[in-house]
């Protein structure tokens, strides 16, 4: 008789813990690649705008928030064996949702469907629903694994705190990868396929793991409700676990109000260093995962610490206010350096840059020499130097030490309130929940309220102050006897906050500094839809140069290239009604445009709110005729959304659409860039009526010659009009429209010799594009899933 031989299961979590941290590590990496991946998806279904945005990140985290508190509910009643297979489920669970989401958010809500954007009541509940599925089964994740791995409550903080830490840590990978590899290499349907084979090799390990493990766990009688409310610390202390501080639910709202501050700074974080970087595509998931870093490094660190003689509650409030503590010391004294030291003169230099048209190429040459592994040019080093300090660099000093402090706290709270193995899933689960819905608060109340009424400056004091509660929940903690010495200690943090508070810079200082400048050269205006300042650059001319969101757009007074660009179209079509342009910027774009009488509304569309408040305030202190004619046009109506999305959901249709110019390489600019996108505003048009937009790269000419059977390329400007019908371009009926008494009048303002442009206009080299060339040879072009100029791909 032939004996068959199993495999001995494990009889010690011991042995299994390595190959969970695996698992989890992987886990965490596929979760950030869908975010990053879905996100982008969603903006083209809800809009790129500032309530769509943080709809959608309130979405994702309320969906985690969900399956945390029902994973700590099922974790608490189930055995190990079950849990692991549990979380196979979850993962499998997750690559199956993975494999039909582009079919969701792109083919069905996008493409069928984006009529339910048109309403935010409907908006709100159809991104939750469409989001839950896979959030829900990540959120469940942690809680399983927790109570799975833990056998001994001794050992929950070092095991709990490594699962977070190696999830964390797979998340910063996944995040950096999938934004500066897989998107750029692959497009975003491929990056999906990538993430679920990875969950499903997740899900198999977790089988295999399951299979080898003893099944202890819970049983019923483990379980007192009561002692959940009341920390545990009633029914099963033992000698190497502490006795809570406060009440459980107490450690529910704090930990719920330092999720509230972590992601209010991240947020204030990622504009200030976006916005010295001058964004780019790859701009947040390098911060996105140099935070996420910072999350596991703090977490690896607080396990080694945690069992050391050191009080966990005093350690959790002294990291809780070192995070605000070092925030507004930290924003203070590179605000201060900035301008006054030599070793940042480079970076003053780079910040105050407003040569648009030599950063572009500047920034394509050096990450294409980034990802080809090549040396940079000597003319280049210097520029090279600069995008390092600025990505890496300061970004490091600003948020490496607090996100080390976020971290390191995990594990110390796991000390504190774990006590008991039968609520080790529950507790992690309410944790992880309240931690969760903080989070989600600070992106709604940062975005919509504080940088609307505070500015960054203000929501930065705001933070800081907000310290002081972890200050004196610390504090309280201590067993201070004499009254005198209890008055100087509490007297004594609550001065270092409020000085923090004070020492903070205000928002002219702040942004003056981070565009080079100082504080009584610029205007500006910010709220959670972005940052617009205008700056004076005495040096060329007397002119206002236009930053949105730290990139220089264009200038005023109006006459140069935007000017140009709105005007061809308007001198060409022969009768435009009915205009739009997309972006508002320095408003050239949209003046020139107005330049027929015919010409009855000219609809704008704009993402940065107070982008028009600002231009206001300039016509206030300078004389700009253009800009003033443009302010007082009752044929101007500025719609404050996303403009894609807006003409998506419009049912008029146009004489003339165009984008003003925009930077392909900037973050969600492949989006008017795109088939998709051409096709779109094509459908939007009236017979006959013209497509403008502004051509920078061979690959954005080839994708814009694909989509319309008429095309005229004028190649000295980069500038293409595409239409349904043939474009005539008549030297003699152009002039005939500019001498018109309401045209000359109207370009005159601005400067502009109507006869000496006449003369230009005949010397512009012109392509044309016919139904007859074969667009069948085209391929290299950009999508919506795949806006490769976008990435800077060759």
């Amino acid at each position: 008789m032939i004996r068959t031989h199993r495999t001995a299961p494990i009889h010690t979590n011991i042995a299994a813990i390595p190959l969970a941290l695996v698992l989890f590590f992987a886990s965490g990496f596929a979760a950030l690649v869908y975010q990053v991946v879905w996100q982008r998806m969603l903006t083209l279904f809800s809009g790129t705008d500032l309530y769509s945005v943080t709809v959608t990140v309130a979405s994702f985290m309320a969906g985690l928030g969900c399956g945390s508190l029902m994973g700590g509910y099922v974790a608490d009643r189930l055995s190990n064996t079950k849990l692991m297979r549990l979380f196979a489920i979850c993962e499998l669970g997750i690559a199956a949702f993975a494999v039909f989401s582009k079919w969701l958010y792109y083919d069905l809500l996008y493409l069928h469907l984006n009529s339910l954007a048109k309403s935010s009541l409907i908006l709100t509940p159809v991104l939750f629903i469409s989001l839950l599925w896979p959030t829900f089964l990540m959120g469940m994740s942690l809680p399983l694994l927790s109570k799975a791995l833990t056998r001994d409550v001794r050992t929950a903080p070092g095991i709990i705190g490594g699962l977070y830490g190696v999830n964390t840590l797979g998340a910063a990978t996944g995040a950096f990868i999938s934004g500066w590899l897989l998107g750029r290499l692959f497009g975003f349907e491929a990056t999906i396929r990538i993430g679920a084979v990875i969950n499903c090799l997740c899900a198999l390990g977790a089988i295999m793991l399951a299979a080898r493990l003893s099944p202890y766990g819970s049983t019923p009688g483990e379980m007192p409700s009561e002692s959940f409310l009341k920390g545990g610390s009633e029914t099963k202390n033992t000698p190497d676990t502490l006795k809570p501080s406060f009440p459980f639910p107490t450690w529910i709202f704090v930990y719920a109000l330092s999720g509230f501050i972590a992601l209010s700074l991240e947020i204030l974080w990622f504009r200030l260093i976006s916005i010295m970087a001058k964004t780019v595509s790859f701009t947040f998931a390098t911060l996105l995962s140099l935070y996420l870093l910072g999350l596991a490094a703090g977490t690896f660190l607080a396990i080694w610490l945690v069992n050391k003689r050191i009080n966990p509650t005093n350690a959790f409030f002294a990291l809780q206010a070192g995070i605000t503590i070092y925030a507004g010391l930290s924003i203070s004294i590179l605000t201060q350096l900035l301008g006054e030291s030599a070793f940042l003169n480079s970076t003053w230099l780079y910040l105050g840059m407003d040569d648009t048209f030599n950063f572009a190429p500047s920034l394509f040459t050096v990450v294409n020499h980034i990802f080809s592994f090549r040396q940079f040019p000597e003319d280049m080093k210097g520029f090279a130097a600069n995008l390092f300090f600025l990505y890496f660099g300061i970004p490091f000093f600003l948020i490496g030490p607090p996100t080390l402090m976020m971290g390191m706290s995990f594990p110390f709270l796991q000390k504190i309130v774990q006590n008991d193995r039968a609520l080790i899933g529950r507790r992690v689960g309410w944790l992880q929940a309240a931690n969760i819905l903080g989070c989600t608060l600070g992106a709604i109340v940062t975005s919509w309220v504080f940088l609307r009424f505070l500015f960054s400056s203000g929501t930065l004091k705001t933070l800081v102050a907000s310290g002081a509660l972890f200050l004196l929940l610390g504090l309280r903690h201590q067993s201070i006897n004499h009254r005198s010495k209890k008055i100087a200690v509490y007297g004594a943090a609550l001065f270092l906050i409020f000085s923090l508070f004070y020492l903070t810079p205000d928002a002219p200082t702040l942004w003056a500094k981070l565009h080079g400048t100082m504080p009584e050269k610029i205007i500006l205006g910010e709220d959670g839809t972005g940052l617009s300042v205008l700056k004076d650059d005495e040096e060329k001319g007397k002119r206002t140069v236009v930053y949105v969101d730290g990139v220089p757009h264009s200038y005023l007074p109006y006459g140069a290239g935007h000017t140009i660009l709105g005007l061809l179209p308007a001198l060409i079509h022969p009768e435009p009604t009915e205009v739009a342009v997309i972006g508002l910027g320095s408003g050239d774009t949209a003046y020139s445009i107005g330049c027929r009488e015919e010409t009855e509304e000219i609809t704008c569309f704009e993402i940065i709110a107070p982008q028009l408040a600002n231009l206001g305030v300039l016509d206030q202190r300078k004389n700009y005729p253009g800009l003033r004619s443009l302010l007082k046009d009752k044929r101007l109506k500025l719609k404050l959304t996303d403009g894609r999305a807006a003409i998506m959901r419009e049912e008029k249709k146009f004489d003339i659409v165009e984008a003003d110019a925009l930077f392909p390489y900037s973050a969600y600019a492949g989006n008017l860039y795109s088939v998709e996108y051409f096709m779109l505003v094509k459908d939007h048009l009236k017979p006959g009526g013209l497509v403008v937009n502004w051509t920078p790269t061979p690959r954005i000419v080839r994708t814009f010659v694909k989509v319309f059977p008429h095309v005229l390329s004028f190649e000295g400007i980069a500038m293409l009009m595409g239409s349904d019908k043939p474009i005539e371009f008549d030297a003699s009926l152009i002039d005939a429209r500019l001498d018109k008494a309401f045209t000359r009048s109207y370009l005159s303002e601005i400067g502009i010799d109507v006869d000496a442009l006449k003369r230009n206009l005949r010397t512009l080299n012109i392509k044309v594009f016919t139904p007859d060339f074969d667009r069948s040879r085209i391929h290299d072009v950009n999508t919506d899933l795949f806006p490769k100029d976008e990435y800077l791909l060759p």
